[in-house]
């Protein structure tokens, strides 16, 4: 049975950390082989986007990943992402994962994965606030398209966020030895955006522009005037549409060398709206006066196009 680009998401959904993996990373190399095999895979990502949702600085990573296939079925990796942006270049991001995919027969198959995430504490992408999660995907086959169905439910740094993904894609071969393939897909994802809330709240003590919570001292002759702002995001707990995502992918699948190239097109839905309270304290001479102004704006989103490109090697 050819594989497709669902079953490849599931053994890569959370393998590079830079799209939350959780999400819907995908791989350019078999899910299953008749042996077991490690494989290693270095890409270049040229945002970090989740959901169609990006930070108002870009995210690009340099991932660096190792992954060990049992012929079981059974699987376990880890992976860095390295931030070449122009404000900073760090170790952004590392991710641990372990799975297990099983086909039931010549249409379906599924599988399970478990993963934990840890980010820089100045990591900007939105889903440096995702810290690990547990997840499940299941994959119809026919001749014509392959569609598939995953569940997500995602530890953060506040509340449990629940997110549910739904593809369509259909492979093209592009030479005789099938090596060579494209796989467009279509993917719409739903989810709660308790990890969103918590992005929006801390964004602003990190460097860039962006909504987010932090305070501000200034000194006026002899009074100090303390500027205080908290962002609080409403509504994360519900669940919404939050995007399309439209991608064209590239693979080579080799005996031992792939190479793949990913452009998505994310198409953002339901702007959430958050809440902004301002606090000001102006003290002089030993007495403090406060004043609080609260208002709420809706996210303003742009469709977004990203791409990732790179090589494996398995042995």
């Amino acid at each position: 049975m050819k594989l497709s680009l669902p079953r490849i998401v599931v053994l890569f959904v959370i393998l590079t950390t830079t799209n939350f993996s959780l999400v819907h990373a995908q791989d350019e190399t078999a899910v299953k082989s008749s042996t077991s095999v490690f494989k290693v895979k270095t890409s270049y990502l040229s945002n970090s986007v989740y959901n169609g949702r990006k930070d108002s600085l870009e995210v690009p990573y340099l991932n660096i990943s190792l992954k060990y296939l049992n012929s079981g079925g059974f699987y376990a990796g880890a992976g860095i992402s390295y931030l070449v942006s122009s404000y900073a270049q760090r170790i952004d991001a590392f991710n641990i994962n372990a799975g297990y995919f099983k086909e039931i027969n010549d249409n379906f198959d599924f599988s399970v994965n478990l993963s934990k995430s840890i980010y820089n504490s100045n990591s900007v992408s939105v889903i440096s606030e995702i810290l690990g999660n547990v997840s499940g995907l299941i994959t119809y086959t026919n001749p014509f398209f392959d569609l598939s169905a995953g569940a997500y439910l995602m530890v953060t740094s506040s509340n449990p966020d629940l997110s549910l993904n739904f593809s369509a894609s259909h492979s093209i071969s592009l030479d005789p030895e099938d090596q060579w393939s494209l796989e467009p897909a279509v993917d719409v994802n739903f989810g709660s955006r308790h990890y969103y809330g918590s992005y929006i709240s801390s964004r602003q003590s990190k460097k860039g522009k962006g909504p987010g919570s932090g305070s501000t001292t200034t000194t006026s002759g002899n009074s100090k005037i303390l500027i205080e702002k908290t962002v609080t995001a409403l509504e994360t707990n519900k669940m919404a549409l939050l995007d399309y995502e439209l991608s064209v992918p590239l693979y080579y699948r080799g005996k031992k060398w792939g190479f793949f190239f990913i452009p998505t097109y994310a198409i953002p839905q339901s702007p959430i709206t958050y809440e902004t309270t301002v606090k000001t304290t102006v003290t002089a001479n030993g007495n403090s006066v406060s004043t609080t102004k609260t208002s709420q704006s809706i996210e303003s989103l742009s469709n977004v196009f990203y791409g990732e490109i790179g090589v494996s090697y398995k042995f």
